[in-house]
């Protein structure tokens, strides 16, 4: 299973990988700067590289197109369009998840430290707001948060392999 949270200038694109049998990380990338048909060539490619991982990827904005070319090439994927309250299901379910050790991950120092930073902020209309504080990012914590979610849909999955597709 494969969490995927997209970004080109700005944030970085993080894909974070999980084998469903042992909800164990198995593969980290961290990227920025990169152009479009370069990461989808590197999503495909891990989700491939993984016995045709499923892909939960963040599909919102530009996230949308990114999807469509995917699913075109085959692959097993599924978006998530990231209002308010679908973050603050994810993050409350990527939260509980560390909290009774259902997904474990090697020391990664760039996700160790997002989620150290990551935070809940009421807003002025009494909303609760989970991001990452003015100055640091909140990729890595997103797309493992996707990855986890992937992982509560993933036992009984048959394992596919997909022809290599050129975008």
């Amino acid at each position: 299973v494969m969490g995927v949270d997209l970004a080109k200038h700005q944030d970085f694109t993080v894909l974070v990988t999980a084998d469903a049998s042992t909800r164990r990380v198995v593969d980290f990338q961290r990227f920025s700067q990169i152009d479009w048909a370069l990461q989808k060539t590197r999503i495909l490619l891990t989700a491939q590289r993984y016995n045709g991982a499923r892909v939960y990827l963040d599909s919102t904005g530009v996230g949308d197109p990114i999807l469509e070319d995917l699913e075109r090439a085959g692959l097993a994927i599924e978006g998530v369009t990231m209002t308010a309250p679908e973050k603050r299901r994810l993050i409350d379910g990527l939260s509980i998840a560390l909290e009774q050790e259902q997904v474990r991950f090697p020391r990664i120092d760039q996700l160790v430290n997002e989620l150290k930073a990551f935070q809940y902020d009421v807003t002025k209309a009494g909303n609760v707001k989970a991001s990452a504080p003015v100055g640091f990012f909140d990729d890595c914590v997103v797309a493992l948060a996707l990855c986890v979610r992937g992982l509560g849909a993933a036992y009984g999955r048959t394992k596919t392999v997909l022809p290599i597709y050129k975008f």
